[in-house]
């Protein structure tokens, strides 16, 4: 009911802006006394639109809650695996500093939902839930799995001319190729595109494709991005859903 307000809400005050620009075009009312009016227009909206994102987060959080009590449950029967969650974007950016020898900035952190860093999964729990990023802590678990099992001391790989550097180890690779093809024509498409989108490629700021990865270098993430697409019902026959 309180959502359902909210967007009467908005639509009035939509109305509102609607009518008062036909009244200046139509010269009922000065630019000074538009300017005030549509000030006060914006300011409510500003308002209903804040309440209405206050709902989502309040939802989100939920959301949020019930993953990291699902990947709670896995970490603790995982050794060497913790999982903790910050309740804001301070905390979070005073962890991370503590546990990395680079010291970031809060800006630089402001998008990061969480990280895996030294056995500990990181949840930032503000952003996560403002960003709907409610499986965080299944993504980071199995980024946890994945650097236990699949990855390990950094070496040089040359394909095709093009020498790059990578933690996964051969056997690593091996693993994640014998997982792709057990994927339905399906499944596969999903993947490939979360891939496709996020990981195969160096972009330029505009986000334009410059070159492709070598495989090695983002291998890791197609767990990732099928434990994601799983647990969001995107593979609705998936052992994970």
């Amino acid at each position: 009911k309180e959502i359902v307000n909210i967007l009467d809400s908005r639509k009035k005050i939509k109305y509102q802006e609607l009518q008062l620009n036909k009244q200046k075009n139509q010269g009922v009312i000065n630019k000074d006394e538009f300017n005030l009016s549509i000030k006060d227009i914006n300011e409510q909206l500003q308002i209903e639109n804040k309440k209405l994102n206050d709902i989502k987060v309040e939802a989100n959080k939920k959301l949020l809650h019930d993953d990291l009590r699902v990947s709670e449950k896995a970490v603790s029967k995982t050794k060497g695996l913790s999982q903790k969650v910050y309740k804001t974007p301070a905390d979070f950016l005073k962890a991370v500093n503590a546990k990395s020898k680079k010291q970031y900035t809060i800006e630089e952190i402001q998008d990061v939902d969480g990280l895996f860093v030294g056995g500990e999964m990181m949840i930032n729990e503000t952003v996560a839930a403002e960003t709907n990023a409610v499986t965080v802590g299944s993504h980071e678990l199995l980024h946890g799995i994945v650097k236990s099992s699949v990855t390990g001391k950094t070496r040089e790989i040359t394909v095709d001319g093009k020498t790059v550097e990578t933690d996964l180890t051969v056997e690593g690779a091996v693993l994640i190729k014998d997982f792709l093809d057990t994927l339905s024509k399906k499944e596969r498409s999903v993947v490939q595109k979360r891939i496709d989108d996020n990981y195969r490629y160096n972009r330029d700021k505009d986000g334009n494709i410059i070159s492709e990865k070598v495989f090695e270098q983002y291998a890791e993430e197609y767990l990732n991005a099928y434990a994601d697409a799983a647990i969001k019902n995107e593979i609705s026959d998936s052992l994970l859903v």
